[in-house]
């Protein structure tokens, strides 16, 4: 009865680890976008940056 419902916390665990994962590779691709636009308008101003 124990081992039926840790496999089943285990899934689940998973399931929000792997949602969680996902939410937070979503956040990054919009952080990375942003620093990318934020560097290319830097770069157009004259500032430099990276490349």
């Amino acid at each position: 009865m124990k081992r039926k419902e840790l496999s089943n916390r285990k899934e689940k665990l998973m399931d929000l680890f792997t949602v969680h994962i996902l939410e937070q590779a979503s956040i990054k691709n919009r952080m990375n976008l942003q620093v990318h636009f934020m560097q290319k308008s830097r770069r157009n101003k004259g500032y430099g940056g990276n490349g």
